[in-house]
């Protein structure tokens, strides 16, 4: 039996791979979530859920929260 090992070294998710042979729709892919991000962050107000407990951070690398967050999400006001 033949076990295929990954290709990178690091053993991350690597969605568009890398080295010479990076997909070319990398760029657009990354346009394209941003420009989503972008759309959501414009429309509506975000905010963590009133019922969430109380969140708790973890210190790595950088601050991050342990555990899942919920959010909510508010139309913004057209002005």
């Amino acid at each position: 039996m033949t076990v295929i090992q990954p290709s990178n070294k690091s053993g991350g998710f690597m969605p568009f791979g890398y080295g010479p042979r990076v997909c070319p729709g990398k760029q657009f892919g990354e346009v394209q979530v941003l420009t989503m991000l972008i759309f959501i962050m414009r429309t509506f107000e975000i905010a963590v859920a009133k019922d969430h407990p109380p969140l708790k951070y973890v210190s790595r690398s950088v601050e991050i929260f342990d555990g899942d967050m919920r959010l909510s999400l508010k139309q913004r006001v057209q002005s």
